[in-house]
């Protein structure tokens, strides 16, 4: 909403096939009689829907009813998302000696971050010059950075606020482990897929992520990442601290996401996905 509305009355109009693509925003969280009543109606009309998870898919279904939603995720340019050399200048800017653990996003209450944060002492004690980069902004902040000074660790937390695209691979390449805890909140918004984890991976980071909405068609767990029980920041600590222990593990986790992001989430491939799809479409 509004667009998939448009497209297929401007399809109807002229007779123009219309294809709804839906990331997740659209359909968490809104959970109005009306809203979800026009959702389902722009679904059933349109000629193709996707989505760009499984789960994303299955929300489509339950609100619609219809059962043939092509799954196409979003992607990443490979080319522009790679490990980075030039991190000195960050890393002395930013003050971070030592391991460091990146989050990406904005800073709602559904990304989960608080929880993070309180995974944080537990993750000192064993690696006391750890330091967390927050990337992001958004209405959380005051309540984020009040629960970091009420935790003693201020001078641990770094709040970077945003950056420009192209300052991305510097952070991915210069952190240790990439974390995206996010969490379902209680009007139902989450995760439709999480492209930070992909990025991450394309610059040879490896990642954590909580077990909800898109993020395990992303990570399958010990294998392309790991995967935390979310709002559970014990479990996200241990498993930070096993990545930050386990040479072995990161260095598999890094190799399978690297491989995992060029062979099913660069642009080409998900560009590829859409021709055909569109092509069908207008051949029926």
């Amino acid at each position: 909403m509004p667009q998939g509305l448009i497209g297929v009355f401007c399809g109807y109009l002229s007779g123009v096939p219309c294809v709804t693509t839906i990331h997740g925003s659209d359909i968490y969280g809104l959970k109005l009689p009306l809203i979800n009543a026009l959702n389902a109606k722009v679904i059933q009309c349109s000629d193709v829907c996707t989505a760009n998870s499984k789960p994303t898919a299955r929300a489509i279904r339950e609100i619609s009813g219809r059962e043939d939603i092509e799954i196409v995720p979003m992607g990443i340019d490979p080319n522009f998302f790679k490990r980075s050399s030039e991190v000195r200048d960050l890393r002395k800017r930013l003050g971070v000696g030592g391991k460091a653990i990146l989050f990406i996003g904005r800073l709602i209450d559904w990304k989960g971050t608080e929880y993070l944060i309180k995974a944080l002492p537990k993750i000192l004690e064993t690696y006391p010059g750890t330091k967390l980069l927050l990337v992001g902004s958004g209405p959380q902040k005051r309540r984020l950075v009040t629960l970091s000074r009420s935790l003693g660790i201020t001078n641990t937390v770094l709040f970077i606020g945003e950056v420009g695209q192209e300052e991305l691979p510097k952070f991915y390449s210069l952190a240790t482990v990439f974390v995206l805890p996010s969490i379902v909140n209680d009007k139902g918004e989450t995760e439709g897929l999480g492209v930070v984890l992909l990025e991450a991976m394309a610059c040879g980071l490896p990642v954590i992520g909580s077990n909800v909405g898109g993020i395990p068609d992303i990570i399958s767990d010990g294998e392309t990442g790991l995967l935390a029980t979310p709002k559970d920041p014990d479990d996200l600590a241990r498993k930070i601290i096993r990545l930050l222990s386990d040479e072995t593990l990161r260095k598999s986790l890094i190799k399978n996401g690297l491989n995992l992001v060029r062979n099913n989430f660069s642009w080409d491939v998900i560009a590829d996905e859409f021709e055909m799809l569109y092509r069908n479409t207008v051949a029926l």
